[in-house]
C-alpha cells in the first residue's frame, strides 16, 4: 500500500532523485562485496562505458563459477548473483527509461526484449538461491542454461540497445545518467526479484523496501575473497 501510494503521488523521475539522496546517506561501505573504490572507478565513465565494465564482470564471474572447485564455485554463484541483481535493476531505472525517451518505439521495443530477458535471468537466480553446491545435477543445469542465456543478452544488449543509445544519445545525457546508475547500483536490491521486472512504475518503491532485507540476509552468506573478486574484475576490466 505504501509504494502504491507514492507511485501516484510521486513522478518517477522524482522517485529516482528522492531514493538517490537516500542511498547517498545509507550506503553500507563496510560491505563484503565488490564495491568500486573511488580511485578504482573511472570517475569520467559514461553511462554505456559503465554498463560494458559490468558486462565484463558478470561473464568472468561466470567463468569462475565453472572453473573453480565445488566449495569456492557456489561463492562465486552468489557474487554472480549480487552483482546481476543490482546490474540488472539499475538498468531497469536507468537505460532502459532513457531509451524508451530518447529512441521512441524502436527504444521501447528493445527496452521491452530486454526486461523480459532480465525476468528470466532473475527467475533462474531465484531458484539457484537454494543450491548449498552445483554438484547436484539439477542446479547445475539450471546454471548452465542461465548462464547461456544471461550471456546472450549480454551479447545482444551491446550490438542492439548499447549501439542505438551510443549513436542517437548525446554524450551530456549518457554521462548524466552515469551518475544516477552508479548511485542507484548502492540502494538496489541484491537478490534477484522477477516479479518486479515488468513493472518500472513499481521498482523503486520496491527496491527501498528489500534492499536492506537481502542486505542482511547477505551477512549470512558466503562469498569469494574480497582481494580475489577485486582481482577478476580488474583482470576483466582493465581498470587497477
Amino acid at each position: 500500500m505504501l509504494a502504491r501510494t507514492f507511485v501516484r503521488l510521486v513522478s518517477p523521475s522524482l522517485q529516482v532523485s528522492y531514493f538517490h539522496r537516500i542511498a547517498m546517506l545509507t550506503t553500507d561501505t563496510s560491505a563484503t562485496q565488490s564495491d568500486k573504490k573511488p580511485s578504482q572507478t573511472m570517475t569520467k565513465q559514461n553511462l554505456l562505458e559503465l554498463i560494458l565494465d559490468d558486462h565484463k564482470e558478470i561473464r568472468a564471474f561466470c567463468k569462475q563459477v565453472q572453473s573453480t572447485e565445488p566449495k569456492e564455485s557456489i561463492k562465486w554463484l552468489h557474487q554472480l548473483t549480487w552483482e546481476v541483481a543490482r546490474h540488472s535493476v539499475a538498468e531497469e531505472l536507468i537505460l532502459y527509461p532513457l531509451m524508451e525517451k530518447e529512441l521512441g518505439d524502436e527504444g521501447r521495443r528493445m527496452a521491452d526484449s530486454s526486461r523480459y530477458d532480465h525476468q528470466r535471468t532473475k527467475e533462474d537466480l531465484q531458484f539457484l538461491e537454494n543450491a548449498t553446491t552445483l554438484e547436484d545435477p539439477e542446479y547445475m543445469s539450471r546454471y548452465v542454461r542461465m548462464a547461456d542465456e544471461l550471456l546472450e543478452h549480454l551479447d545482444k544488449e551491446e550490438r542492439d540497445d548499447i549501439a542505438h543509445v551510443r549513436k542517437f544519445v548525446s554524450e551530456e545525457l549518457l554521462m548524466e545518467a552515469a551518475k544516477d546508475f552508479k548511485r542507484t547500483k548502492h540502494f538496489v536490491p541484491t537478490r534477484p526479484h522477477p516479479e518486479m521486472s515488468q513493472k518500472p512504475l513499481f521498482e523503486t518503491p520496491y527496491s527501498l523496501i528489500v534492499t536492506p532485507i537481502d542486505k542482511l540476509r547477505d551477512m549470512f552468506r558466503s562469498f569469494p575473497d574480497h582481494d580475489k573478486v577485486e582481482e577478476v574484475e580488474a583482470r576483466a576490466t582493465g581498470h587497477k
